[in-house]
């Protein structure tokens, strides 16, 4: 005779493993798709119009030389500004971005060693009256650089304020040392202020005021707020934000790069 209990016992051990096997591959897709939603962020950078005066720059500066008997300078990397860079029809290099902020911070990314960098120095200046003899400094500030090669953040003192409608032309100035004597490697572009944007309601973390910057072309002030949250803890979340905030307007290459504790501008 049919043992039925025999039977039903194996169908119940039947259906708990297949229950078991189902809940694990559930489980399994879960975990998958969580990490694959974790290399993606949600920062989106819209570049602004940029107004008909343009913003021509450069926003590299290095690499060896014609002339020049310096190994330091001889490397496939350069000195890179952390800024939009737009070409026009002309191909003439534009590099420019905005902040809402008074006393902004200023991003680099430098691929020499400290030890071979005699100084540094960036500059401010004023040019919207047409007649370039007009052109007014507005600030000039020295700094040393430490622990490079690596991503360093110049901010300017609480005391210089750009102000708003205005578009500032800004000059950085590495030296570096070369069989005795100094080579400038020198990068530019501009920087122009706007009035300050409300942010939405419910946004009061600083990755969502980032997200909320980038999303209206607001660059350094998106740039400063994800730069500070990576310097200050190592998180996969902020780390993949500041990947693709850089990687939007063609700075991938950079946007793996450390970033440093460096550097304080000095008067």
């Amino acid at each position: 005779m049919i043992n039925l209990q025999k039977i039903s016992w194996k169908i119940k051990l039947m259906l708990a493993i297949l229950f078991a096997l189902i809940a694990l591959n559930i489980s399994h897709l879960k975990i998958t798709a969580q990490a694959k939603q974790s290399k993606l962020s949600p920062v989106l950078f819209k570049r602004p119009i940029l107004s008909s005066r343009g913003a021509p720059g450069d926003r590299k500066g290095g690499g060896r030389r014609n002339g020049d008997n310096c190994p330091i300078l001889d490397i496939n990397e350069h000195i890179t500004a952390l800024v939009p860079n737009f070409q026009d029809t002309k191909k003439v290099n534009h590099v420019w971005g905005l902040t809402t902020q008074e006393s902004p911070s200023f991003w680099f990314y430098i691929p020499y060693n400290s030890k071979d960098i005699t100084s540094g120095e960036l500059e401010i200046w004023d040019e919207t009256n047409p007649n370039p003899r007009n052109y007014q400094q507005i600030y000039q500030g020295k700094f040393s650089l430490t622990a490079t090669p690596g991503i360093i953040s110049l901010n300017l003192p609480p005391e210089i304020k750009i102000k708003s409608s205005k578009n500032y032309h800004w000059y950085l100035s590495v030296n570096v040392n070369c069989s005795s004597r100094n080579i400038p490697i020198i990068v530019n572009g501009w920087i122009e202020k706007v009035q300050e944007i409300a942010l939405p309601i419910g946004q009061q973390s600083k990755r969502e005021q980032a997200l909320f910057y980038a999303q209206k072309g607001i660059w350094y002030d998106a740039l400063t707020i994800l730069g500070k949250l990576r310097r200050q803890k190592e998180n996969s979340s902020v780390a993949v934000d500041w990947e693709k905030l850089l990687s939007d307007v063609g700075l991938e290459n950079q946007a793996k790069k450390s970033i440093v504790k460096c550097c304080t501008l000095h008067n």
